[in-house]
């Protein structure tokens, strides 16, 4: 498959009508856009996917099947394929005859049966490929099992790319999904010190199971102040993986 040169560009939903963040991606040689679905339906899909296609760009969406919200609708219909994990708020005062909204997640039990989870999920990937999605990451794949995974591209009602997101998943698990049907896997580039063996490790492990795009940077962190940090890091990437994943914020000044 070709190398692909994704950038995350955060949630679908924007106040900006000239879609400015794509143009800007454009601009910087990105050919894909990776968002997150921001739960406003399919018409903030299909709009995205639409501003996309006339620029050129294809649309990606993050798919997060491991940890949901307690209030998601396969954790209140299947409590019991879910490990609960609730987070209490010391500054609030219960009142019992109110009591307020449960906050926390829920993850997935590995050791249960999946199947009803991987029919709801393909669904999501089937509407989202009606409105113009060309592919998904699939967060923590190797938490989720190569089951689940394997049942969910496999069900794919349309070409669609699956990308697995692996980073801080265990070695067994990422080796064990060499047969689910990934067509890339990303790399944990963004955690490496650029000395210690273990990136070569995984790199190698990758390889087996799709071809690696070099993740520059996590959209969940900071990116390094320094220009010439940041500079490197491309560098590396180029060298290192067959295509690249890059936040936005990356291209912005400190």
């Amino acid at each position: 498959m070709s190398p692909l040169r994704i950038c995350h560009v955060g949630r679908t939903a924007s106040n900006d009508p000239d879609w400015t963040v794509l143009e800007r991606a454009l601009e910087l040689g990105f050919d894909t856009i990776l968002a997150v679905d921001d739960g406003g339906g399919n018409g903030s899909v299909s709009a995205m996917a639409e501003a996309c296609s006339v620029r050129g760009l294809s649309l990606f969406l993050d798919l997060d099947a491991y940890e949901l919200d307690l209030a998601h609708p396969l954790v209140r219909q299947y409590p019991e394929k879910f490990s609960i994990r609730r987070h209490a708020d010391p500054g609030i005062v219960v009142d019992p005859r109110h009591l307020p909204e449960a906050k926390g997640c829920a993850r997935v039990q590995p050791d249960e049966d999946l199947e009803p989870l991987a029919a709801w999920w393909s669904d999501v990937v089937t509407r989202g490929a009606d409105n113009g999605v060309t592919g998904f990451r699939i967060i923590k794949p190797g938490r989720l099992g190569k089951t689940f995974t394997r049942a969910l591209i496999e069900r794919a009602q349309h070409d669609v790319v699956f990308i697995a997101d692996t980073p801080g998943e265990t070695r067994d698990r990422v080796a064990a999904l060499s047969e689910a049907g990934f067509d890339y896997c990303l790399s944990s580039l963004p955690w490496w010190d650029g000395r210690a063996s273990w990136f070569a490790e995984e790199t190698e492990t990758l390889s087996r199971i799709a071809p690696v795009i070099a993740q520059v940077e996590s959209p969940a962190k900071l990116p390094p102040v320094s220009s010439r940090q940041r500079c490197g890091r491309l560098a590396i990437a180029a060298l290192s993986g067959s295509g690249l994943l890059m936040p936005i914020q990356f291209a912005e000044p400190a």
